[in-house]
C-alpha cells in the first residue's frame, strides 16, 4: 500500500508513531487489500501519510469524512498546533468552530466569494443578521410600494370621477392635474423598482424538508431486538455478546472507532451479515430504509442516465407535478430534477437516495454516516427532515453537531462490546 510504503520510507519513523497510536489504527499487513479496510481506516492512513510528508502548508478536502471521534479529536489538535497556513474545504460545523479564524463562502450563482472573519458560529450569526436585515428592508420597501399603489389608485379614481361628473372646463382641468400627479407617482415607483437599491425578495434559507416522512405508526412497539449477538468478519471478532433494542419512534445513535463494526451491525439487521452467535429479531411488519455510507453510484435499479424525476416516479406511481414538488422538498431545483443522476454531485445523490426510500414509506431508518458529503444547508435540511420522521432511526455518525441535536440514545462500541453512553 502506497501510504504504508511512504511511512516506512521516512528517515524518522517515530514522527507518526504517536498519531498512529492515538488513532487506534490496527496493524495492517502490506498485502492486505484496500477493500478490506473501512472508510475511516483509509482516512486515517491518508492523514498519517500527510504527517509523514512534513508539509509546510495544508490543503485539506473534507478531512473529517469517515473519521471516528478519536480521529476528529486528533485532527483538531494537529491543526491547532500546525505552524503553517491551512486551507480546508469542510462542512463539519464542529471542526469549523474549533479550528478556523476565517471562512470563505463561494456563491454558486454568481461565482463570487465573500470572506467572513471568525469561526462557523460567527459566520452563522453574521449570515442570520444579514438575512434578518435584508428581510426587514424588503418588508419596508413592500409597505412603501403598497402605500404608493394605494395613493396612485386613489388619485386616478379621483381624476376619473371628476371627468365623469362634469364637462366644465375648470373642473376637467383640475382632473387632468390630478391625473398628472398619478402619472408622476407611477414614474417615481418605477424608478424605485429599477434602482440598484431595490431589494428583490430574499431567498428563504432551507428550513428543512417540509412535510412528514411516512411510517412508524403501525406494528409493534419493538422494531429490533438483539440478544447475545456476536459478529465476525474474516475470523476477526468485531462484536461480542451484545444486547440492544430499537423501539418505535426512537433516535438511537451508534458511535465507535473506525473498523469497530458499526456498519457491519447495520448489515446484520438487514440480513446481509451472518451472526457468529445470538439472536437478532426484526419485526415482521418493519419496513426498513437503508442509506449506506458510500453510495456514489446511481440508485439501485437505475442507470446514470435517469433523472431524479424519473427515479422517484419509478419508485412510486405519482404525477410529474407531485414528483417535482416532492423533490423540491429535498432541495432539488428545477434544473436538477432533469439532470442525469451521473452528473449529480455526491451530496445530491445522497439526497436523492433518501428521497427514494422515504417516498416508499418506512418504519425504520438505518443511516450510515448520512451527513457525509452534504453541504451545511443540506445537512440542516436533512436534520429537520429527520425531526419530522414519525418512525425510528438507528444512525451511525461522527457528526458531533448531528449527535448533539438529535440523539435520543447514544450507544458506543468499545472493545467489541456495546455500551450505552447517554439517554434512555
Amino acid at each position: 500500500m502506497q501510504a504504508l510504503a511512504r511511512l516506512e520510507a521516512q528517515a524518522q519513523p517515530g514522527d507518526v508513531s504517536e498519531p498512529w497510536a492515538e488513532f487506534g489504527v490496527r496493524e495492517v499487513a502490506r498485502d492486505e487489500r484496500i477493500d478490506a479496510l473501512s472508510g475511516g481506516e483509509l482516512a486515517k492512513l491518508g492523514l498519517l501519510n500527510l504527517v509523514a510528508e512534513r508539509p509546510d502548508a495544508l490543503l485539506l478536502d473534507e478531512p473529517t469524512n469517515n473519521l471516528d471521534l478519536d480521529g476528529l479529536d486528533w485532527l483538531e489538535r494537529y491543526l491547532a498546533s500546525f505552524g503553517g497556513p491551512v486551507l480546508l474545504v469542510s462542512h463539519d460545523r464542529a471542526l469549523l468552530d474549533a479550528c478556523v479564524d476565517g471562512i470563505v463562502e463561494l456563491d454558486p450563482l454568481s461565482g463570487g466569494i465573500e470572506v467572513f472573519a471568525g469561526n462557523y458560529s460567527a459566520y452563522a450569526d453574521e449570515r442570520a443578521r444579514r438575512e434578518a436585515e435584508l428581510w426587514e428592508r424588503y418588508r419596508r420597501q413592500q409597505r412603501e410600494e403598497r402605500r404608493l399603489r394605494d395613493v396612485i389608485s386613489s388619485t386616478e379614481s379621483r381624476a376619473r370621477g371628476i371627468e365623469q361628473r362634469t364637462i366644465h372646463f375648470h373642473y376637467r382641468k383640475r382632473a387632468a392635474k390630478v391625473a398628472r400627479r398619478a402619472t408622476t407617482l407611477k414614474a417615481r415607483m418605477q424608478r424605485t423598482l429599477d434602482s440598484t437599491e431595490h431589494v428583490e425578495r430574499p431567498e428563504k434559507a432551507p428550513m428543512g424538508i417540509r412535510g412528514r416522512f411516512q411510517g412508524g405508526g403501525r406494528g409493534g412497539a419493538r422494531l429490533v431486538s438483539a440478544q447475545d449477538v456476536s459478529v465476525e468478519i474474516g475470523g476477526r471478532r468485531l462484536l461480542d455478546a451484545i444486547d440492544f433494542e430499537v423501539d418505535r419512534g426512537e433516535r438511537v445513535f451508534l458511535i465507535g472507532p473506525n473498523g469497530s463494526g458499526k456498519t457491519t451491525l447495520l448489515r446484520a439487521i438487514l440480513g446481509d451479515q451472518p451472526l457468529a452467535r445470538g439472536r437478532l429479531y426484526v419485526g415482521p411488519s418493519v419496513s426498513i430504509g437503508y442509506l449506506p455510507q458510500e453510495d456514489a453510484t446511481a440508485p439501485e435499479g437505475e442507470d446514470g442516465g435517469a433523472t431524479p424525476l424519473e427515479v422517484v416516479r419509478s419508485a412510486r406511481s405519482i404525477s410529474e407535478e407531485d414528483a417535482n414538488n416532492f423533490l423540491h422538498r429535498f432541495l432539488f431545483g428545477r434544473d436538477q430534477v432533469l439532470t442525469p443522476v451521473a452528473r449529480l454531485s455526491y451530496g445530491e445523490r445522497r439526497r436523492l437516495a433518501l428521497a427514494r426510500f422515504v417516498l416508499a414509506g418506512t418504519s425504520l431508518l438505518l443511516l450510515d454516516e448520512p451527513t457525509n458529503h452534504l453541504d451545511v444547508p443540506s445537512r440542516e435540511a436533512f436534520e429537520s427532515a429527520l425531526a419530522e420522521f414519525e418512525g425510528a432511526a438507528l444512525v451511525v455518525t461522527h457528526d458531533r453537531y448531528f449527535v448533539d441535536r438529535f440523539a435520543g440514545r447514544v450507544l458506543a462500541i468499545e472493545d467489541e462490546r456495546l455500551v450505552q453512553v447517554s439517554g434512555g
